[in-house]
């Protein structure tokens, strides 16, 4: 009975073990694996080593806090300044709360903490590149698909900018449900009207009422994640929509219930807002949030901008955003051009031509309406893939996409940020610790020319041949896993180190509200001069103290603490308090700026002299 025992445990041991083994084996061939595992070594690494910023991620973050600790999950509120200098405990309407609840969670999993914050939107900026992969393989190859989504994840603004990757905001999360709602569209009308796009590539499964359940819900998440921008992903299927509107009259049932399941899942909340809020609710989601924005009433850095129509500089902040691919997107354009005008690829044009309007229309949106450069997110997808064709149409030996490949290297080389101080004409380098110098020309260098040469070894009329052993090796099962490693070690030397998106002030701050939390005894209050409520990070003080908010009342309470920011170290005066005697300065902390921030123990007094 023993043996007999062992033997069966055995073979379950081995099956299972087998089983274990075959899936690993997969996941190592499978770009979308490599793709998410180079997204979490690129944004996970040092997430929460550095205090919130004040604008906007601590406004998500202390919300969510306070969500947790006093119960207001569905109307998420927050300690504001209100236009009379009062702080005020008030719900938080300007956006919809889907990604406050996203990281409520997250913080119910990891504790209150940075890292728990900014996790929903490194994992959806990390989700957009398999997604990138998987939702354009069977109607762009593979092989582009896996590139596009790579360039995805080494953006420089996906990996380094405010509302991306590194930051607890919304704009990742919004351009993860965005690029599923688009790519859905655009994989069912592929589907359900065939279309010379088409044509020999292997088409998803025939599942109608299931794809156009998938487009509704993605856009009721898309609009209860960030309201009315989610208008830009419904400006960029318009074409694919008006282009194939027989399928959404021929399947009208299915289209009715797309609209129910987007209203469905987008309405409640508003609804409940309405009826709880009333025109608190339209003042901050739809006339601030969209109606004043796309006036100019909040117009951001407005004065910077290129021209007067606009909101916000983006024709100059673009280049360092998409960086470094940025510089190929021109010759993709003029190549994709040159395929359907001069070699009649009809579904080049059509695909590409589509790709640059959802580029484009994303980009023309904002530049009319926007006034921050993280709206201009959800473009880097279409201009991804867009690049993308350039270098699979190189890999596959294609002269025109190779010497296109050599010029977007060339302007790379000379106009792009990385390369400060080599190139004359480059721009100036932003403060973010991205590879530049000469690290960077090299591993550009060593890119093109690899491009460059398994191109030439692929193409039919080469002088190059690759010898009959070395091609073996390159259609090896294996020969996917060494490039799987390829491009996750490239990409990480691309980005480089993790980005502390936080300056000098916010670590300052962070660093006094955690030393006055220890002074603090339960019950007591924090208490702001007009002069804190000005100048201090609100929101960035209130995620991390652990105490109410107020501020000073005309007669200064008999304890708690009184927030101020004091011009220097020897100008420090403590007020006084109820019964003549001086406040005690508990903690002081000297500003980047040589200010003093300070908290007064209204509670612990000298006798007065």
């Amino acid at each position: 009975m023993t043996d007999l025992r062992e033997a069966v445990a055995r073979r379950f041991s081995g099956a299972h073990g087998g089983r274990a083994l075959a899936w690993v084996s997969v996941g190592l061939r499978s770009p979308a694996a490599w793709l998410t595992l180079l997204g979490l070594l690129l944004y996970l690494p040092g997430l929460g080593g550095y205090p919130l910023r004040g604008w906007d991620e601590a406004i998500y973050a202390t919300a969510t806090r306070y969500a947790l600790e006093r119960g207001d999950y569905l109307f998420p509120h927050l300690y504001w300044l209100a236009s009379n200098g009062e702080i005020v405990y008030e719900p938080f309407l300007e956006k919809p709360p889907l990604s406050m609840w996203l990281m409520t969670l997250s913080m119910g999993v990891f504790g209150v903490t940075e890292f728990a914050a900014r996790l929903p939107q490194a994992l959806a900026a990390t989700a957009v590149a398999p997604v990138l992969y998987l939702g354009t393989r069977s109607l762009l190859g593979q092989r582009r698909a896996a590139i596009a989504g790579g360039l995805w994840l080494t953006t420089t603004f996906v990996a380094t900018g405010n509302n991306a990757a590194r930051f607890g905001g919304t704009d990742a999360l919004h351009t993860l449900s965005g690029t599923v709602f688009v790519l859905t569209v655009w994989r069912l009308v592929s589907v359900f009207e065939p279309s010379e796009q088409s044509e020999g590539l292997s088409r998803p499964h025939h599942r109608p009422r299931v794809a156009f359940w998938a487009v509704g819900a993605a856009a009721g998440i898309t609009l209860l994640i960030k309201g009315f921008a989610a208008g830009s992903f419904v400006i960029a299927v318009l074409p694919l929509a008006f282009v194939h509107w027989r399928v959404f009259v021929r399947h009208w049932r299915a289209t009715l219930e797309l609209i129910g399941i987007t209203l469905s899942i987008a309405v409640p909340w508003v609804l409940l807002a309405s009826l709880r809020y009333g025109e608190t609710l339209v003042d901050e989601l739809i006339r601030e949030q969209v109606l004043a924005r796309a006036t100019g009433d909040i117009a951001g850095a407005g004065s910077e901008t290129t021209f007067a129509f606009m909101r916000f500089p983006y024709f100059r902040e673009l280049p360092a955003q998409f960086d470094p691919w940025v510089y190929f997107l021109l010759p993709a354009v003029i190549w994709s051009i040159w395929c359907g005008a001069y070699r009649g690829d009809d579904r080049r044009v059509t695909t590409d031509g589509w790709l640059l309007w959802w580029g484009v229309s994303t980009v023309g949106i904002f530049v009319l309406t926007g006034n921050h450069g993280w709206y201009l997110l959800p473009a880097f997808v279409p201009g991804a893939l867009l690049v993308a064709g350039l270098f699979d149409d190189g890999l596959t030996g294609q002269l025109g996409a190779l010497a296109g490949t050599a010029a977007g290297t060339a302007l790379l080389l000379l106009y792009s940020f990385r390369l400060a101080g080599i190139s004359p004409v480059a721009s100036v380098k932003p403060a973010i610790p991205v590879t530049d110098g000469v690290p960077f020309v090299v591993l550009t260098v060593l890119g093109t020319v690899a491009v460059c040469l398994y191109g030439a070894y692929t193409h039919n009329d080469s002088v190059l041949t690759a010898p009959a052993a070395a091609q073996g090796v390159l259609n090896s099962r294996w020969s996917r896993v060494l490039l799987g490693l390829v491009l996750v070690v490239g990409g990480v030397a691309i980005v480089g180190m993790p980005a502390n998106t936080a300056g000098a002030s916010y670590n300052e701050q962070g660093a006094f509200a955690l030393a006055v939390n220890e002074q603090l005894d339960p019950g007591e209050s924090v208490y702001l001069t007009p002069t804190a409520t000005e100048q201090l990070a609100l929101f960035t003080f209130g995620f991390y103290i652990d105490a109410p908010l107020a501020t000073i009342p005309e007669t200064p309470p008999d304890d708690g603490y009184l927030v101020a920011i004091e011009p220097a170290v020897d100008r420090v005066t403590p007020p006084t308090v109820a019964g003549g005697a001086e406040a005690v300065v508990a903690v002081a902390i000297k500003l980047p700026d040589g200010r003093v921030l300070i908290a007064y123990d209204l509670g612990a007094v000298n006798p007065s002299p």
